[in-house]
């Protein structure tokens, strides 16, 4: 067995990973998962007392091995599949996810420019009134009308236009910048990066988009995490630097601490200036509970060093870390060790409050100024508050994995 990546803090909301049975020997992979846990787990002593050869697969095996009470996240995958998904950015399916409204409609809630619904410019916010011509209700199964390969789609426009098309799942490459514009409001020039994934093609993405920022001289940043579940730790080192730059410069980022076993593997991310750093003086953060990992870490590791105000709904809770193991086609993924900041600030299991409460508005694409949790975020910047308002067709908890076959959040 061996490590296969670096230190990754990532979510499985909707489960992407195939669990199809691997050729090999599953009683020897599953004694591997089963030694590997009882040294490197975070919670090893926490392991229930199991015959690892009574199951049938590494993916039943760590069901049962999870420390219940505070592990949700341990997982087990297709190594060529996590190698798709973390290295090339690739999955399969549409290359765009479905919200739901409190009223019970279907929107758009993000899309990838290389998705086939892209190139016909459909956008964040678009209403979804039919699928394979049978019209949407508020008790409509998605998952279920979009599960096979082929299907069609009847789209609303914010000008209320129909537009019907039809999509076959593909293999689509994932852009973790959705977003970049600025904003010229009251004097302020602010910043809005919609950041949805830490993934290695993040390194050069998120180095363009500052140096668009750069060179825009904005004033102010606002980072949108709304569904950005984690990834990869250096590039969560990698962002930080680029928002605090020289503030931050040579202070602890993020502190990882591991079981009494592996205490030697414990070890600091510091903050560095880079080309492209703003070095800005505060930052807002737009959250939800699909906001995770490696996007809490950025929040917990910037609070000491600027001020961060959080601004949606709290995010999902997951001061913890895995590291990566291969044995033969499978990929090991156990929580490994736990993050805290500077102040050795951590442990926020039940999420991170926000400052203020806003609701993530599907029906509007993002870098539309009314839309509720940008206005929100806006208005901060600009006047020191935020005005309460009544959001009708604020998104409900509930995302659809129109992004088959992908983990919408890491």
């Amino acid at each position: 067995m061996r490590k296969l990546l670096y230190p990754i803090i990532i979510v499985l909301f909707f489960i992407g990973c195939k669990k199809d049975e691997i050729a090999g020997d599953n009683i020897e992979a599953n004694n591997q998962l089963y030694k590997l846990m009882q040294e490197e787990y975070l919670w090893y002593n926490n392991i229930p007392s199991i015959d690892p050869n009574q199951y049938t697969s590494p993916f039943e095996l760590i069901e049962h091995l999870r420390y219940s009470e505070k592990d949700k996240w341990s997982f087990v995958m297709n190594l060529n599949e996590f190698e798709t998904l973390f290295k090339e950015s690739k999955y399969v399916g549409y290359g765009f996810g479905i919200g739901k409204t409190t009223d019970g409609k279907f929107y758009i809630s993000v899309i990838f420019d290389d998705s086939p619904a892209f190139q016909d410019n459909v956008k964040r916010g678009w209403q979804i009134t039919k699928i394979n011509n049978t019209t949407l209700s508020s008790s409509s199964n998605i998952n279920e009308m979009i599960s096979g390969n082929t299907n069609t789609f009847t789209f609303l426009t914010p000008n209320n236009v129909f537009l019907t098309k039809t999509y076959s799942k593909r293999e689509v490459k994932m852009n973790t910048v959705v977003h970049k514009s600025v904003h010229s409001v009251n004097g302020k020039k602010i910043g809005y990066l919609v950041f949805h994934s830490f993934l290695e093609q993040s390194e050069q993405e998120l180095n363009e988009a500052f140096s668009f920022f750069k060179s825009e001289n904005i004033t102010n940043l606002i980072i949108d995490l709304r569904y950005n579940g984690g990834g990869m730790m250096s590039i969560a080192n990698q962002l930080a630097n680029l928002i605090a730059g020289k503030i931050g410069n040579g202070n602890i980022f993020t502190t990882l601490t591991h079981n009494n076993k592996k205490s030697d593997k414990n070890s600091n991310y510091r903050f560095a200036e880079s080309e492209n750093s703003l070095s800005v003086n505060s930052v807002v953060a737009i959250t939800t509970s699909s906001s995770a990992s490696a996007s809490e870490a950025l929040i917990n590791g910037l609070d000491p060093i600027i001020p961060v105000t959080l601004v949606g709904q709290k995010t999902h809770g997951k001061p913890v870390g895995m590291y990566v193991f291969q044995y033969e086609q499978y990929v090991f993924a156990p929580i490994c060790f736990k993050t805290v900041n500077k102040n050795n600030k951590g442990d926020y299991f039940d999420g991170i409050e926000v400052n203020f409460a806003t609701q993530d508005d599907i029906t509007k694409d993002f870098g539309n100024e009314n839309e509720a949790s940008l206005k929100a975020a806006i208005d901060f910047i600009t006047t020191g508050t935020v005005v309460p308002t009544r959001a009708i067709n604020q998104s409900s908890i509930e995302q659809f994995d129109g992004i088959n076959s992908f983990i919408t959040a890491y």
